[in-house]
């Protein structure tokens, strides 16, 4: 790993290769969420700093963290998330940026880790 911290979690996801079909599974049960986040009715601090715009909504772009997915399994999250989300209207492009890809990759960190939300936001903005 290259990654210089000791906790458990760094350890766990260096030595972790989820095939792109595990990935695209892992996505898959998480789309329900995503979807109420993206309408509303799912609680997303991401989605309300969207909502606010300006300041706050540029700011999210530099809140996406990957963690240590490799850069084709982010390609990959993301292609699969522009299929449901964007496939009819790209005006819905950079929400699917900055709200949904960091939002399912938290909870991908969630489902593989048994995390909470916030340890994985956690995780992820340290690494």
């Amino acid at each position: 790993c290259s990654c210089s911290c000791s906790c458990c979690c760094c350890s766990l996801l260096c030595g972790l290769q989820l095939t792109a079909d595990q990935l695209r599974t892992l996505v898959e049960t998480q789309i329900q969420i995503l979807w109420g986040i993206f309408k509303g009715k799912v609680e997303s601090d991401r989605h309300q700093q969207y909502r606010k715009g300006g300041k706050q909504r540029s700011k999210l772009r530099h809140r996406v963290r990957f963690g240590q997915l490799s850069e084709a399994q982010q390609e990959a999250i993301l292609a699969q998330l522009m299929q449901v989300f964007c496939r009819s209207r790209q005006k819905y492009v950079p929400y699917t940026m900055d709200v949904l890809l960091p939002e399912v990759i938290t909870r991908i960190h969630m489902l593989v880790y048994g995390m909470s939300f916030d340890e994985a936001e956690e995780y992820l903005l340290q690494h």
